[in-house]
């Protein structure tokens, strides 16, 4: 049986769960700062506009620069919050799965040494 996929479950695949938190917390990182999300789209765009052959222009690239790098900021930022407990319950699960085989692993290298030893 499929456990997450028992009776009376209603949640969505861990993945689109994980990815809607990452779209809530991003967008609310994003509100925080007085930015939607257009603002990525228009940033990027406007880089692939960008000119650089006098002072001027060299001034708004770097101003280009550091809005990409404020939002690149902030996109990290919802990625490490969201992801945090989703490592967390992975190690989790490595430390339990370890706790089963360490004492099957010392069983097996026991008889493989008896075996060796015939």
């Amino acid at each position: 049986m499929n456990i997450a996929a028992a009776i009376g479950h209603n949640n969505p695949p861990p993945a689109d769960m994980a990815r809607d938190e990452f779209d809530a917390r991003l967008d609310a990182l994003l509100g925080e700062n007085g930015i939607n999300r257009t603002r990525i789209d228009a940033v990027v765009a406007s880089a692939g506009k960008a000119v650089c052959e006098d002072d001027e222009q060299a001034g708004r690239c770097g101003d280009l620069i550091r809005q990409i790098r404020s939002l690149s900021g902030l996109v990290n930022q919802a990625h490490s919050e969201v992801k945090a407990p989703y490592l967390a319950a992975g190690r989790a699960v490595d430390d339990k799965k370890n706790t089963l085989n360490a004492p099957l692993d010392a069983a097996k290298r026991s008889v493989d040494n008896m075996l060796s030893a015939h």
